[in-house]
C-alpha cells in the first residue's frame, strides 16, 4: 500500500491523542495548516541528521566556471543535495578529497582541487514510499513533537513527544548503520586479500 505525506501527518496527529485526521495538507483546518508548516522542514532536518542508506546518492559532478582563489575546480552542487557527505576522485580508488561547499546569490557549488570529482551526498527524498521504516517512524515522532503544542496547547504533551522523537531517531540511525555494517563486515579488505 502506498504511503503519502498525509498518511505520515495523520500518524503524527494520532500521537497527539487527537481524533482529528486530515485528507490534504492544503485543507482549511488547524491540523492541516500546522502539519504543512512543519512537514518539509522536519523531513529535511532528519535527512541532514544522518547518512541514510535510502537517501544516499553518488554522482560525478559537473564543472561550473572558474574556481575562486585557493581552489582549482568549481562544481555545481546537485539540486537535490541536502548534505554533501564526501567527495571522491573518479581517477583514484579509495580517495577522500578536501572540499568546501559555498554559494553565491543564485546557486550552491562545491570547491575542490580534483579534476574529476564524484559526490556522495544525502538527497532530498520527498516520496514517503522510499523512506526506510525507521526513518518514517522517526519522522512521525519528530513531526508530532513539533505540532503538539500548536494543536493541543499542552506543554507536557510536547515535551513527552520530543523525548520519544529523540529515542526513535537514535533507534532508526542505529538500525540504518547496522544495515550498512552487516554488508561491509562480510567483505575481506583488499589489503588482506592481496596477501593470499
Amino acid at each position: 500500500m502506498a504511503t503519502t505525506d498525509v498518511d505520515i501527518c495523520n500518524r503524527a496527529l494520532s500521537r497527539l491523542g487527537t481524533r482529528a485526521t486530515i485528507s490534504a495538507l492544503d485543507e482549511n483546518s488547524t491540523e492541516a495548516r500546522t502539519a504543512f508548516i512543519w512537514y518539509a522542514a522536519t523531513r529535511d532536518t532528519l535527512l541532514r541528521a544522518h547518512d541514510w542508506n535510502f537517501a544516499r546518492r553518488r554522482v560525478v559532478l559537473a564543472e561550473q566556471g572558474t574556481a575562486p582563489t585557493g581552489w582549482t575546480f568549481r562544481y555545481a552542487l546537485p539540486t537535490d543535495c541536502i548534505r554533501l557527505l564526501r567527495l571522491a576522485s573518479v581517477n583514484l580508488e579509495n580517495s577522500a578529497l578536501r572540499f568546501e561547499v559555498a554559494g553565491d546569490a543564485t546557486s550552491r557549488f562545491v570547491l575542490c582541487d580534483e579534476p574529476a570529482a564524484e559526490a556522495v551526498y544525502t538527497a532530498r527524498v520527498d516520496d514517503p514510499n522510499l523512506y526506510d521504516s525507521g526513518f518514517a517512524s522517526a519522522l512521525v515522532d519528530q513531526l508530532a513533537a513539533h505540532i503538539a503544542y500548536p494543536i493541543t496547547q499542552k506543554t507536557e504533551t510536547a515535551v513527552r513527544l520530543a523525548q520519544l522523537a529523540r529515542v526513535a531517531l537514535a533507534d532508526a540511525m542505529a538500525a540504518d548503520v547496522n544495515e550498512a555494517e552487516s554488508a561491509a563486515g562480510d567483505r575481506v579488505p583488499d589489503w588482506i586479500a592481496a596477501r593470499f
